[in-house]
């Protein structure tokens, strides 16, 4: 190369044919990946001689002389034009640019997965273009799918070469596209790592909206134009789409009774369709992704913007005024958030939780369930009192049942009690599976008539008390001791 020869090189005469150059361009795939990055970044399908020239000076410098001299007699720019390994090289105000074979391009894009392009919505539109093409001469009746015409054989050539081209770049699409979620994790960590200073968390949020940026141009177009070619039931402005212009070609050869081309079409089209369902869910990684890091961004925003107005009025306390030791509190009408959460009823405390009374009917409960469980007659098994009901003896259950809850209600024993009901609730319900809410009024009727050394007396208290996903509102019924009716209530 010229640029390198001015550097000090020798220039042999020896020269490499295509082969030997492709060779040792392979054996330094770096060189090549990097000039494809640099063409990719540019947007551009050249690239500058002089750029060509530091790459390889840059790369040379860490081998040997021996090949080092390889690599310089191969990217030669005329030895590079000799092997066609370059297609053009042409002078632009003042640089010379040269343009690589696409073939080389694509071959080395295959070596690295991440030189990879991904379809666009104009290339994708361009090759259902080229399907058109071929479709019109179908339907014009230009072909006479006779296997000796030659116009028939370029005709099925082309349109199978054109097919397993647009599959191989979908399939290689979709591999790039999966092995997205790993770039979302890798800028999701960049972006999670907390800044030290005011600058470094702005150049955070710069760099998070850089990054949606970037996703965002990948998602709407590349992502979406490839979902929308791939999806059936997508409707063209002009034209059909991928799969009513296939499902024609395997009408027309099935027609004409080339079945085996016409199956070859249904399987390309099989193909295509389970393409579709990869970039689907890739899509909804993208979208999710998206959605999300949107919300961050605005989340984080708001939080550094109100931040900066609480440290700015901060500041202010730290002056010489030693009367404004206090932030001003006319800046909370600035904080929308903050004036909504006034509105907000607070939740009340349990007072009941730390009285004497609520104390002492706790143990009162406590020392009665003891007593019920040590007490002989009277068994805890709830299989005793769960009968099935039938046709035949439901009176003989319902009598059995009754008989159950009036010994059971029989062996509890009365303490002086704030809520009788809620104590009979609590028992028949852990006691009985099938315990419904008319056994609770029927045993407080029971222990109202039973009791001797104690008096039930029903108060303006309410209470609640939930069954079955109902709640049910009662007045309380206390237990006091006949010789203390004084206590007031």
């Amino acid at each position: 190369m010229k640029t390198i020869m001015a550097a000090g090189l020798t220039k042999s005469a020896k020269k490499f044919n295509t082969i030997e150059t492709l060779r040792i361009l392979l054996e330094h795939p770096i060189i090549m990946f990097n000039v494809i990055r640099m063409m990719d970044k540019n947007k551009v399908r050249f690239i500058n001689e002089a750029h060509l020239a530091q790459e390889i000076l840059h790369y040379t410098s860490k081998v040997d002389s021996t090949e080092k001299q390889r690599l310089t007699l191969a990217f030669d720019t005329d030895n590079l034009l000799q092997s066609h390994i370059l297609m053009d090289k042409d002078i632009y105000q003042g640089s010379c640019r040269l343009s690589f074979q696409e073939g080389i391009i694509t071959l080395f894009r295959l070596c690295e997965n991440s030189l990879y392009q991904e379809l666009t919505d104009s290339k994708l539109k361009s090759r259902l273009a080229s399907l058109w093409r071929l479709q019109e001469r179908i339907t014009q009746a230009e072909l006479s799918f006779i296997d000796n015409d030659p116009d028939y054989l370029e005709f099925v050539d082309d349109l199978i070469q054109q097919l397993s081209e647009l599959l191989s770049l979908l399939k290689q699409n979709i591999d790039r596209m999966q092995g997205l979620g790993k770039d979302l994790e890798a800028m999701s960590s960049q972006t999670s790592q907390s800044p030290s200073t005011n600058d470094d968390n702005y150049m955070g949020i710069e760099h998070k909206e850089k990054m949606l940026a970037q996703i965002s141009y990948l998602f709407e177009r590349h992502i979406k134009p490839t979902q929308n070619f791939l999806n059936y039931s997508t409707r063209l402005a002009k034209g059909s789409n991928l799969f009513e212009t296939l499902e024609s070609f395997k009408q027309a050869f099935s027609g004409n009774e080339k079945h085996n081309l016409s199956s070859q079409i249904l399987r390309y089209s099989m193909s295509f369709s389970n393409i579709f369902v990869p970039i689907t869910e890739v899509a909804h990684q993208v979208d999710q992704f998206l959605r999300k890091t949107r919300t961050a961004l605005l989340q984080s925003n708001a939080m550094e913007h109100f931040h900066q107005k609480l440290i700015t009025a901060y500041d202010k306390t730290l002056d010489r005024n030693l009367n404004k030791t206090k932030i001003d509190h006319n800046l909370v009408k600035d904080f929308d958030f903050i004036n909504s959460l006034k509105r907000v009823s607070k939740l009340k405390d349990f007072r009941v939780g730390q009285s004497t009374s609520y104390f002492n009917n706790l143990f009162t409960e406590l020392s009665l369930r003891l007593e019920a469980l040590s007490f002989d007659g009277y068994t805890t098994n709830n299989e005793d009192f769960n009968l099935t009901s039938s046709i035949d003896n439901s009176e003989s259950i319902n009598l059995k049942r009754a008989l159950a809850m009036f010994e059971h209600l029989s062996a509890i024993k009365l303490r002086a009690s704030d809520d009788l009901t809620a104590m009979l609730h609590y028992r028949l319900s852990d006691s009985f599976t099938d315990y419904r809410l008319a056994d609770l009024i029927a045993a407080c009727q029971l222990m109202q008539e039973q009791q001797s050394e104690f008096i039930l007396k029903t108060v303006n208290n309410k209470a609640y008390l939930r069954h079955n996903d109902e709640v049910y509102i009662y007045r309380r019924k206390k237990v006091l001791v006949k010789n203390h009716q004084e206590i007031s209530e």
